[in-house]
């Protein structure tokens, strides 16, 4: 089982990753914004981070520069879940920031669960 953080301005997003990722045994907090998730992290071990890139406080991309400053023992793996899908901002996320994943709203189940076991055991 991980614990893993969704970080998304949706709450409907939330909520259904927290269904389907708790039906596949893990466990899973959730975050509205960049700030949020940065606290959540510094208080919670978190095994995988599942990111949203357009946040209301600030970028997806501001919180992946917060977390590549981490030391290497603090910074959890990273899936990008995004509504817009852009090569280069996938390139980015997956060379610059070394994302595990990279999924494009709207997600069937199965691709999402595909991206999330590959980023935890990758």
């Amino acid at each position: 089982m991980a614990q893993i953080l969704v970080v998304d301005d949706e709450p409907g997003i939330i909520q259904l990753l927290e269904t389907v990722l708790q039906d596949a045994g893990h466990s899973v907090t959730g975050a509205a914004s960049v700030d949020e998730a940065l606290a959540l992290l510094d208080k919670s071990a978190i095994d995988l981070v599942v990111l949203d890139l357009m946040l209301p406080d600030r970028s997806g991309w501001e919180f992946l520069d917060s977390l590549s400053r981490r030391g290497q023992d603090r910074r959890p793996p990273v899936a990008i879940v995004s509504a817009v899908f852009q090569e280069q901002a996938m390139r980015r996320a997956l060379d610059d920031y070394k994302a595990r994943g990279y999924l494009t709203k709207p997600f069937r189940i199965d691709e999402l669960l595909a991206v999330i076991q590959d980023a935890l055991y990758h």
